[in-house]
């Protein structure tokens, strides 16, 4: 009988570091978002940057009424996958400005 409660509980301590890692995804998305929205190049991926961050706003709620009903805190935990996804887009975003200026400053 103690083998299952230390199986359950293995299965919770792995569900509850699954969570903490989507929250902290979700809440990195919510800061990122806003500026993916002002960098937009057209009326059509700026509101869908805002739709999407209405979106993730309710997933993060979500998340935290899940860690509340299991007594968790859904803090302690960096998504490092998202860290390198929002990485590689400031990346694009800067290298669009830089070639942006570029053309407007080349003789036509």
């Amino acid at each position: 009988m103690a083998s299952k409660y230390v199986e359950n509980d293995g299965l919770k301590e792995l569900y509850t570091d699954e969570l903490k890692d989507l929250y902290n995804a979700e809440n990195q998305l919510v800061k990122a978002l806003p500026k993916m929205a002002k960098a937009a190049t057209s009326e059509a991926l700026r509101q869908a940057f805002e739709e999407h961050l209405e979106q993730t706003k309710e997933h993060v709620q979500r998340l935290e009424r899940i860690f509340a009903a299991l007594d968790e805190s859904p803090k302690g935990k960096k998504c490092v996958g998202m860290e390198g996804l929002l990485k590689g887009s400031r990346k694009v975003r800067r290298l669009w400005k830089r070639t942006s200026r570029m053309l407007c400053l080349t003789p036509h």
